[in-house]
């Protein structure tokens, strides 16, 4: 990628780590923020085909369209633009996610400035950013072949485990049977090898399907 002037766009939904951002990368040379959105379906309804943005540095967890779904959406309609995200989930599983999404590089919200300029330096080089090896084994083929895929209906299931709910109302709220739910979970455990609904809870929580 080589521009005289790089068009990056920015979807995070809280205001200070997002003008945090904007602040690190006015230090860069021939950045221009073409873009700045609360969330990523924003973003995208931003964007112009005539200004198509090099960079897109997104958040995972935004109301509405989640930061999984504006990767794979931006990398359907734009696949030239380098998604990098940057997200306060650093469990193995959203890491992939990522990933397998389409993403071009993953940091942690603890990160520095100089970790943002570094991983905005490599993407305009490279195709892939990988912060640490950690992040590199798991974004590599091999790491990828071992994902977790859970459907949309797992991770509801699971967004619902971390409540008081039964499953005869869990069941009722979903509008299936009892018995496709305790499915649903006995799926979820052998794809985990979680077997405690404590410990789907604590999975849940910890990769950002339920806060």
């Amino acid at each position: 990628m080589n521009l005289s002037v790089i068009k990056i766009g920015i979807a995070e939904s809280y205001p200070l780590f997002r003008k945090s951002i904007t602040n690190t990368l006015a230090d860069l040379p021939n950045c221009n923020i073409a873009y700045e959105a609360n969330s990523g379906s924003e973003l995208l309804a931003q964007i112009s085909n005539e200004s198509i943005p090099n960079i897109c540095i997104l958040g995972l967890r935004m109301d509405g369209m989640s930061g999984f779904d504006t990767i794979k959406s931006l990398k359907k309609h734009y696949p030239e633009t380098r998604v990098l995200v940057i997200s306060i989930y650093e469990h193995e599983y959203c890491i992939s996610k990522a990933f397998v999404s389409g993403a071009n590089g993953y940091l942690p919200k603890n990160c520095t400035q100089e970790d943002i300029q570094d991983a905005i330096s490599h993407l305009i080089a490279n195709s892939y950013y990988y912060a640490n090896e950690a992040v590199r084994e798991i974004a590599a083929p091999d790491g990828i072949k071992k994902f977790i895929s859970l459907s949309s209906r797992e991770e509801t299931i699971l967004q619902h485990l971390c409540t008081d709910m039964s499953f005869e109302e869990i069941a009722s709220l979903e509008y299936i049977s009892k018995h496709t739910v305790y499915d649903h979970v006995k799926s979820i455990s052998k794809k985990l090898k979680i077997k405690s609904r404590a410990g789907l809870a604590l999975f849940a929580i910890r990769c950002g399907i339920a806060v």
